[in-house]
């Protein structure tokens, strides 16, 4: 009986874990729109006013950011809560400098508005920043929810689902700085 118990919660769990991944596979999609919408429009230009080192700080922070999401799972699955809090708290902490420098680089209006590229550029950075967002309130809740959900190396499904999350949403934002800074 333990056994069949056992099987179902591994196979529910392989089935959370499918999904989440189509999930994400599915969020790809606006970003595949919107960076091929500015290289129809807008071809390799790139506005003369970007502030290439403001948008490398914001990358780095989301790498760094990135970083101490994955270092949190990696410290859960040795079964060290604290470290797994204290990380992912940093995770937060690092997002909320990202989120700052975004809305910095909003307020300054380096970029015309109402230029292809303008609009390009800040309609992708707002749909990165809704995706942070919701990334950042996830992490939150995750932090907030690891003292009591009781997160060890057998159950830790929903900081591994945050984590993934948070990944996607990093690595989603550091291609846009390519796209937008460089290319």
């Amino acid at each position: 009986m333990q056994e069949e118990a056992a099987l179902d919660a591994e196979r529910h769990s392989a089935a959370l874990q499918w999904g989440f991944r189509l999930f994400l596979m599915v969020q790809v999609i606006p970003f595949v729109v919107l960076f091929t919408v500015r290289y129809e429009l807008d071809g390799y230009y790139v506005a003369p006013t970007v502030n290439q080192w403001l948008g490398g700080a914001s990358a780095l922070l989301m790498l760094i950011s990135i970083w101490y999401a994955v270092s949190s799972l990696s410290a859960i699955r040795q079964d060290d809560l604290i470290a797994m809090q204290h990380r992912m708290k940093s995770a937060i902490g690092v997002g909320l400098l990202y989120m700052a420098l975004i809305i910095y680089e909003w307020s300054q209006r380096s970029i015309p508005v109402g230029t292809r590229y303008g609009e390009n550029f800040y309609t992708t950075l707002g749909v990165s920043a809704f995706y942070t967002v919701a990334g950042l309130f996830v992490l939150v809740a995750i932090a907030v929810r690891s003292g009591r959900a009781h997160f060890n190396r057998h159950n830790y499904w929903d900081a591994q689902a945050a984590t993934w999350y948070w990944v996607f949403q990093g690595l989603t934002a550091v291609v846009a700085y390519i796209y937008f800074y460089w290319i």
